[in-house]
């Protein structure tokens, strides 16, 4: 049986229904995490926070200068980060650090 690409064969458990098999894996694969985190510039000692479904690949962006909006503030470390289940959680997380209560949260801790 041949499998959607980027799927390997143990992941995918064929359905069928009627006579077109499903991959059950695309449904009920694991959920999508996403991280809200905060780096602190090892040149300047700002802060940046930000929010990714894929953390490694983005540290890797901000340290490589790969986004503009930090390129001139690298290299960075990553200071704190918080893990969800849910995106619209996050972006409101995110959201929450960028307010002064949320910059106030961070001194205290």
């Amino acid at each position: 049986m041949t499998y959607p690409s980027g799927l390997r064969e143990w992941s995918a458990k064929p359905l069928f229904i009627g006579s077109n098999p499903i991959v059950t894996s695309i449904f009920l694969s694991s959920p999508i995490l996403y991280f809200v985190y905060i780096l602190k510039s090892l040149k300047d000692e700002k802060k940046y926070i930000g929010s990714t479904s894929n953390l490694e690949r983005r540290l890797n962006e901000h340290n490589s200068g790969g986004c503009s909006s930090t390129k001139h503030r690298k290299p960075f470390t990553l200071i704190y980060c918080e893990k969800f289940n849910d995106k619209k959680l996050a972006l409101k997380r995110e959201n929450f650090f960028k307010t002064g209560k949320g910059r106030d949260t961070l001194k205290k801790n």
